[in-house]
């Protein structure tokens, strides 16, 4: 009986943030945020449900940015794909097909829709993030208030949505980086496919698969496996940075080296060390 009350408590709950959602997105998150640290604090699903209200809200919100920079690029190849046929817009890149087949996918299901296009593309991405934190929150046994606490640090941290609202291709490669370091520290597994599509999403992925191929001893505290895998990227990073005019001649991955060799001005930036402090503090 109980456990039929508590469903039934939940589906109640559920269609009215549903409705709240539709209303006004912010007190959507707002109540589900409090109904997560007053009356839910030990059930995990209000959280898991907090994740998807949060993609929306942001999403909207990316909807009513003026575009600038790389979404005005991806806005033109957006209007391009609904002129074209899929061989024809693929035929016009030369990497990344997997994000250009998805950019393709929105396109014809929105009717060319700009709007739906950005909204679809910061729901999903943040889904993908927000729900790798709920993994790891998981794995720490943490309980919802704590872990929506964290989401809700990630929500509101200014670069992080900097980046969503205009390198989208960059931060769908991003979240998906980040769910597959979340998979492997909740279940022990690499899933390799979720390296791969992010590498087909964005090539620069690509600097992560030497880190996903080596795994921390057990032994190792879990503050001193962070520190190591820090260490690890750092060294990656400086790595590819010290060789990048050598390897800048290799086939498919030499638009990567070329990245980082490259000191691209104000506008853009080179991969900076203060850019590499702030991924590892996404990590």
């Amino acid at each position: 009986m109980k456990h039929r009350r508590a469903i039934f408590e939940k589906f109640v709950l559920c269609l009215f943030l549903g409705g709240v959602l539709i209303a006004q997105p912010f007190l959507a998150m707002l109540f589900t945020m409090l109904f997560g640290l007053l009356y839910y604090p030990k059930s995990k699903w209000i959280s898991s449900v907090f994740c998807f209200i949060g993609a929306i809200y942001l999403g909207l919100i990316n909807t009513t940015k003026q575009p600038y920079g790389d979404l005005v690029t991806y806005l033109t190849w957006y209007d391009n794909a609904s002129l074209m046929s899929l061989p024809e817009f693929l035929g016009s890149f030369s990497r990344e097909p997997l994000y250009y087949i998805f950019m393709f996918a929105i396109s014809r299901i929105s009717n060319g829709s700009a709007e739906w296009f950005v909204f679809l593309s910061s729901v999903i991405t943040y889904s993908l993030f927000l729900y790798s934190i709920f993994i790891v929150c998981g794995h720490l046994n943490l309980n919802a208030g704590v872990a929506i606490i964290i989401m809700i640090s990630f929500i509101f941290f200014g670069p992080l949505f900097s980046i969503s609202a205009h390198l989208m291709r960059q931060f769908f490669a991003a979240s998906l980086v980040t769910l597959f370091y979340a998979n492997r520290l909740r279940y022990g597994k690499s899933h390799f496919l979720i390296m791969i599509m992010a590498v087909m999403m964005h090539y620069s992925s690509a600097i992560f698969i030497p880190l996903s191929l080596i795994k921390m001893p057990r032994l190792l505290s879990p503050a001193l496996s962070f520190a190591a895998s820090a260490g690890l990227f750092g060294f990656v990073y400086l790595a590819a940075k010290l060789s990048a005019s050598l390897l800048a001649s290799i086939p498919l991955f030499n638009v990567i080296f070329v990245r980082i060799a490259a000191d691209e001005g104000h506008d853009i930036g080179h991969l900076s060390m203060p850019a590499l402090a702030f991924v590892i503090f996404v990590m």
